[in-house]
């Protein structure tokens, strides 16, 4: 694989969730622990960020970790139940985000530790109203780009509020699910064969969106949202067609834009790759 620009590792550093144990990867606890542990010893380790599980099975990923694996840091999913998922993560002390779509926030379980996304859908009528009571609840927002239906795709025009709402409030967010591609396209919703197809965002087209929107406005965000093209990844900046972000605007977006979950870590990384051929 071609080595990444500096301005590809800055906007793609610790940006990589990885959730083998959702669909459509669905793999089981032990090969998604395994994949985890060969990535974090890979050459690529530099783009990896925590391992996404579900509260209620956090005691059997911790029963499958060895002692080099004890500066692991854990996403962790919430149920249907924010008391067992409280319980579950005061006794796993390496998972340091909850991702929940219950409200409010759960308490942190010790306080202070714990960083909340809730996962909120920008297509309802009182999103915002959503989103400033998460934030007021200290919770951050997060995002559901996509799923194994094509009417788990979320519009353009949705993910756009999405991040206006995000920008509005001055808080940084996290997405998921669909972002496993660098450019918007169409792709297979699953890894089966013949599965369906759809168009589905891409990660670098929401990240640069994020990064776009402050400076020139939501027509042009929504322009970066919805290209198919390949932008350029420089030593000192990224470019795509009329736009143009440097290291710094990167490291700026970054700060706001946490990272996404893939239930796939060599996907995002081999097409970006791709894209610098």
């Amino acid at each position: 694989m071609k080595p990444f620009t500096p301005s590809a590792r800055a906007l793609l550093a610790g940006a990589i969730d990885y959730a083998g144990l959702f669909p459509p990867a669905g793999l089981a606890m032990a090969e998604a622990v395994g994949n985890y542990r060969r990535y974090r010893a890979s050459a690529d380790a530099w783009a990896l960020g925590r391992f996404v599980c579900p509260a209620a099975r956090l005691e059997e990923f911790e029963a499958l970790l060895a002692p080099r694996d004890a500066d692991w840091r854990v996403a962790a999913t919430g149920g249907e139940d924010a008391a067992a998922d409280r319980a579950a993560l005061a006794r796993c002390p390496r998972a340091d985000v909850l991702e929940a779509r219950y409200a409010p926030a759960p308490a942190s379980p010790p306080a202070g530790r714990l960083t909340v996304y809730r996962e909120l859908d920008p297509a309802a009528a009182d999103f915002e109203a959503q989103a400033a009571a998460a934030y007021a609840s200290g919770a951050r927002p997060k995002l559901r780009a996509g799923g194994v239906t094509a009417a788990a795709i979320p519009s353009p025009p949705a993910v756009l509020r999405f991040l206006e709402a995000c920008r509005g409030l001055n808080t940084a967010f996290k997405a998921t699910a669909g972002l496993h591609h660098a450019v918007r396209g169409e792709h297979a919703l699953t890894y089966e064969a013949g599965a369906a197809r759809a168009t589905m965002h891409g990660y670098l087209n929401l990240m640069l969106a994020w990064a776009t929107l402050t400076a020139l406005g939501r027509g042009s965000a929504l322009e970066v949202l919805e290209r198919r093209d390949a932008p350029a990844c420089g030593e000192r900046a990224i470019t795509w067609g009329p736009y143009r972000w440097t290291l710094e605007e990167i490291a700026a977006l970054r700060r706001g834009f946490a990272g996404f979950g893939s239930c796939s870590f060599t996907e995002p990384l081999a097409e970006l790759a791709a894209l610098a051929a």
